[in-house]
């Protein structure tokens, strides 16, 4: 794992962010960058979450936290997925 920086921004077409705290800073990154990559909540592609919903820190989730958060983020990944494959971006998308 390493630190995002700003050059980061130029080398994906869009950057996913698990909660709120990270997508500020990323926004705001990209903001002084003026980069035109989406930042966005990883959840915002899953379409049973509600609107502005993270991926909580499975840490503090109980005894089933990181099973919760890994079902979140499966869910929310095949979203991105079927997103990038609509815009024509994957393998077999439209066009």
């Amino acid at each position: 794992a390493r630190q995002f920086g700003v050059a980061d921004l130029d080398r994906f077409d869009l950057v996913l962010a698990m909660d709120g705290s990270n997508l500020d800073a990323l926004q705001r990154m990209a903001a002084a960058g003026r980069s035109a990559t989406p930042v966005e909540l990883l959840r915002g592609f899953d379409p049973s979450a509600p609107a502005g919903a993270e991926v909580p820190d499975p840490y503090y989730g109980g005894p089933d936290g990181f099973a919760d958060a890994f079902d979140m983020v499966t869910r929310a990944c095949e979203g991105v997925l079927d997103r990038l494959a609509a815009d024509g971006r994957l393998p077999g998308g439209a066009p």
